[in-house]
């Protein structure tokens, strides 16, 4: 009688690990999404493996950011937290494509040895700020084409480089 008692407690215990516990379910207050399609480019070519966002514009929204990475058309389908589509709304669009750079020849990547990442979209389309890019979502079709102007190249972010030589390098 023992045995089956641990059996049966160790087969609920390995369900509730293995099936998760808990809801995994829509949240109860994200408003209805409507499916979003935008084609990014860059002078009219596909603008590939680009963060491409949009920013609700009204302050009192609780679901504020949607976005995605475009494919090799340059197209995305926009998410909300996981979930296909957008809320209704007026939005800001930001977009960024970060590359590496490369570290001088013979530095070995490590913590302290990073390369720098560049931004190839012009720096105005990174923030909701500076962004002049606007989109309104409604209950009709959303598919938008945007064009980001000409690729640049601009320091994102500068690399980890180490102030001296350090101990065991």
């Amino acid at each position: 009688m023992k045995c089956r008692y641990f059996l049966l407690v160790g087969f609920v215990f390995a369900s509730v690990i293995f099936c998760g516990c808990g809801d995994k379910s829509r949240p109860a207050d994200l408003p209805k999404l409507y499916p979003v399609k935008i084609k990014a480019t860059q002078e009219g070519s596909p603008l590939v493996g680009a963060s491409i966002e949009i920013h609700c514009m009204d302050v009192s929204a609780k679901y504020k950011i949607a976005g995605g990475i475009s494919d090799e058309s340059g197209t995305v389908d926009l998410r909300t937290y996981g979930y296909d589509g957008a809320p209704l709304g007026k939005y800001k669009v930001i977009a960024t494509k970060i590359v590496l750079g490369e570290l001088p020849p013979g530095t070995k990547l490590s913590r302290f040895n990073q390369p720098d990442k560049y931004n190839l979209v012009d720096k105005k389309f990174s923030t909701e700020k500076s962004s002049d890019q606007e989109l309104e979502i409604t209950s009709g079709k959303n598919e938008f084409s945007i064009d980001f102007g000409a690729p640049v190249r601009y320091v994102f972010a500068t690399g980890v480089k180490p102030p001296g030589k350090l101990p065991n390098q």
